[in-house]
């Protein structure tokens, strides 16, 4: 780890849930943003992770996963309009062997660090924003890991900070087979991951399978996923 990347990790300041630390990490361009957010939750310790000069919101979140300095953590932007009892629910669903909670999608999620040692950090690849969650979620589905997503979390629909338009080129690249003409193949493999490496398994820790996902947002059009009320 390089210096710059240890004194953040070392200034992270983490929150307590039943006993265990985690990390909650704002991913913004926008200090004024979290600030705002950081003053309805003064209860909890909040961080935040600057996307300023960032190629892509992939880079940031990884960058989030590396420096967490705890196993569990959560990730969130600057649209989030979130409670205690989100972050509170992240951690219990994580603590029932969800490896990724999403209470907004990614605006609003909880990690395990197991699940990136397993799968791989996110694909910097998408360069900009966009397309990064199914990615990983098909990448989940691959490793037969199971997730929890909803629309929970009360959210700002606004436009992205990250340009999506490369990052739409990159994924039809990586998971559409020219086999079938141009149709999506969420099932067959493309391009294998690249550079995605984060560390060595600390444990043999075993997370839901697949088949347990809870997905509560409808969203049923990637790879067939099973919508479970």
């Amino acid at each position: 780890m390089d210096s710059s990347s240890s004194k953040i990790k070392n200034s992270m300041k983490t929150n307590i849930y039943r006993g265990e630390e985690y990390t909650a990490i704002c991913l913004s361009n926008k200090l004024e943003k979290f600030q705002r957010i950081e003053k309805t939750l003064p209860e909890l310790n909040l961080n935040f992770l600057s996307g300023e000069g960032c190629p892509s919101y992939s880079y940031l979140i990884n960058q989030a996963i590396k420096n967490s300095p705890t196993e569990k953590f959560i990730t969130f932007g600057d649209k989030a309009f979130p409670q205690l009892i989100h972050f509170e629910k992240a951690m219990r669903l994580l603590n029932d062997g969800f490896a990724s909670v999403q209470l907004y999608c990614l605006g609003f999620c909880g990690w395990d660090k197991e699940l990136f040692r397993i799968i791989g950090l996110f694909d910097e690849r998408y360069i900009g924003g966009g397309l990064e969650h199914p990615d990983i979620l098909i990448r989940m589905k691959e490793a037969n890991i199971a997730y929890y997503e909803s629309l929970e979390v009360p959210y700002e629909r606004s436009p992205g900070t990250w340009p999506g338009e490369k990052a739409a080129d990159f994924f039809h690249k990586k998971w559409i087979s020219p086999k079938y003409e141009g149709q999506i193949d969420y099932e067959k493999r493309i391009m294998p991951e690249e550079n995605s490496f984060f560390e060595e398994r600390k444990s043999q820790k075993t997370f839901k399978e697949y088949k347990e996902s809870i997905i509560l947002t409808g969203n049923t059009s990637l790879f067939n996923r099973k919508f479970i009320k």
